[in-house]
């Protein structure tokens, strides 16, 4: 599971039998929706946490790993010794961008923005979380090198809809542009 998560660092196309191990696992795998459905169902507050907790034992799931690979980069802190995320960014661009395309930042900082009937499951789970809406807000100040373009009003409301910013935020990127 190690080799299957961690792809981007290993070059296991010349090794016939451990690539059909990872094709297995993937032919196997839960559907991402009705995971997603299984915790809104199941779980009434916090479905998120629960469902982030959780989701280190759902890694056979191919779409789950841009969604940990987001929450793992960008919810702890930045300065972590074991993270040097500018020097390595390359290596986990294409899995972070083929999920985080499928969602708005405009459209996570406004809970009425996308009518409910039109979400899949797990867009609703991360819509009425915290923890993803920071983990995108911490790599849109990633990505655009500290020059986000929020109105006053959409900060005091991200403000007040994530969790853990003063510790997962890369204030000195904030600094740099008078934010």
């Amino acid at each position: 599971m190690f080799i299957k998560i961690n792809k981007e660092l290993f070059q296991y196309e010349h090794c016939q039998y451990i690539e059909s191990i990872i094709l297995a696992l993937d032919d196997r795998a839960i559907d991402i929706q009705l995971l997603a459905k299984f915790y809104l169902d199941n779980f009434e507050s916090d479905v998120e946490d629960v469902f982030l907790k959780h989701s280190s034992v759902w890694y056979e799931i191919a779409e789950l790993e841009g969604y940990r690979l987001l929450q793992d980069l960008f919810t702890d802190a930045p300065n972590a010794d074991y993270l040097n995320l500018k020097d390595n960014f390359s290596l986990f661009s294409q899995t972070l961008n083929n999920f985080i395309n499928e969602y708005s930042l405009p459209d996570l900082l406004n809970c009425g923005a996308i009518p409910k009937e039109f979400f899949c499951d797990l867009h609703k789970l991360i819509h009425y979380g915290s923890i993803t809406r920071s983990a995108f807000f911490n790599y849109s100040i990633f990505k655009s090198n500290g020059d986000i373009k929020f109105t006053s009003n959409n900060l005091y409301w991200i403000m007040g809809n994530t969790r853990d910013l003063p510790l997962s935020i890369e204030c000195e990127l904030l600094k740099k542009n008078g934010r």
